[in-house]
């Protein structure tokens, strides 16, 4: 995949893999722009990861060698972790990415972090062991002012 900005092993410590070594993989790019604003309509925060949103890379940090090796270097990492940016923008990359993994390992558990905005292929369907789809609801989205200021 051309778009690996983040490769790293940490401890899950989120939803149902809360406490699992994961290897965490973050693609950048993301269809959205999302900013969010509190109950009086003042905006609070933009995108948690703006490097990989708002102001995506368009080169890769890591190659998919680079992470493979990484996984294959820790058997211990039973839990992998693609988020993003948003993963499902070029889901042709990310199946074949996916099959690089599973001939490296069968048995992990791949969970992909996607803000629903994509319906997934038959492929990722039968490969993601779990979706963390995290829907955005139309106030996250700018408004023309905040498109302004924040550049988007």
């Amino acid at each position: 995949m051309k778009n690996i900005i983040e490769s790293f092993i940490s401890i899950q410590g989120e939803g149902l893999r809360t406490g699992r070594l994961t290897l965490f993989i973050r693609l950048s790019g993301c269809n959205l722009r999302c900013v969010f604003r509190n109950s009086a309509g003042k905006v609070t925060s933009c995108c948690d990861t703006p490097y990989a949103s708002f102001e995506a890379s368009s080169e890769s940090k890591y190659t998919d060698d680079d992470v493979i090796k990484m996984f294959t270097d820790n058997p211990q990492v039973k839990d992998v972790v693609i988020t993003g940016g948003e993963p499902l923008l070029n889901q042709t990359s990310l199946e074949e990415f996916i099959k690089k993994l599973r001939k490296v390992r069968e048995n992990f558990v791949l969970t992909i972090e996607t803000n629903g905005t994509f319906v997934p292929t038959d492929y990722l369907l039968e490969q993601v062991d779990l979706w963390s789809v995290s829907p955005k609801l139309a106030s996250s989205t700018p408004t023309v002012k905040d498109g302004k200021k924040y550049g988007v």
